[in-house]
């Protein structure tokens, strides 16, 4: 219980500290046109200059990926952007909570997603869509809103396609060099493998383009499993 109190403590610090360098920056996005484009760039800063960008899995390229998912998603579904601005908003800033923790990183990603919104007066409408597609990423993902279901399948994209293998790879080095975690072989692939099986797509798009890749993603991993 003492080492969770000293922990918050110090997140709280450190983003407070946080906060407080990145506050004379912030003159630098009144320009940007759209608060979409403000959030793209707040969330560039963050994970290109940050900590993040050590990061082999969540990094820039992976919330680029994220956010490319989330339109892909929307065209299938027919949903114009225009009307998903807090999800695609959420899909950019998802992540930014890894430049202050690693655990419950969502928590924080809502803190400064907030924090940034309201200075350009954000609708509170629309700022409480954008965090509760955030939350909705935490795993286990539990998403509560239709945009939120789009943003959970968008993350775990990678599940339902042939890049699994790769991202799978780069996850297991982060997770060695930022939670000090090691894995046998075996252990690696059981834990990935009932992962997958417990995984679920919320989307009609996950579920009709991603799921089939997902099975053959698992069928390799029963494979490993039984020729080990």
């Amino acid at each position: 219980m003492r080492k969770k109190q000293t922990d918050q403590v110090t997140e709280a610090y450190a983003f407070s500290k946080l906060w407080d360098e990145l506050i004379p920056s912030m003159g630098a996005y009144e320009h940007l046109e759209t608060i979409t484009e403000k959030a793209m760039c707040f969330s560039m800063a963050l994970l290109k200059h940050g900590r993040c960008k050590e990061f082999p899995f969540h990094n820039w390229v992976h919330t680029n990926e994220v956010v490319r998912n989330v339109k892909t998603i929307l065209r299938q579904q027919h949903i114009p952007e225009s009307e998903a601005e807090p999800l695609i908003i959420a899909a950019w800033m998802h992540d930014i909570g890894f430049v202050v923790t690693y655990q419950q990183h969502e928590v924080v990603s809502c803190q400064l997603a907030e924090r940034f919104l309201v200075l350009f007066d954000y609708p509170t409408h629309k700022l409480e869509l954008v965090l509760t597609c955030i939350r909705a990423t935490q795993i286990p993902q539990k998403p509560e809103h239709p945009l939120a279901e789009i943003l959970c399948d968008a993350d775990l994209f990678h599940l339902g396609t042939a890049d699994f293998t790769h991202r799978n790879a780069l996850l297991r080095q982060e997770w060695e060099k930022e939670l000090g975690k090691s894995f046998s072989e075996d252990e690696w692939q059981e834990l990935n493998l009932i992962f997958l099986q417990q995984h679920q797509y919320f989307t009609a798009y996950g579920k009709d383009c991603l799921q089939e890749g997902k099975q053959q993603n698992i069928y390799k991993l029963s494979n490993l499993n039984h020729q080990r």
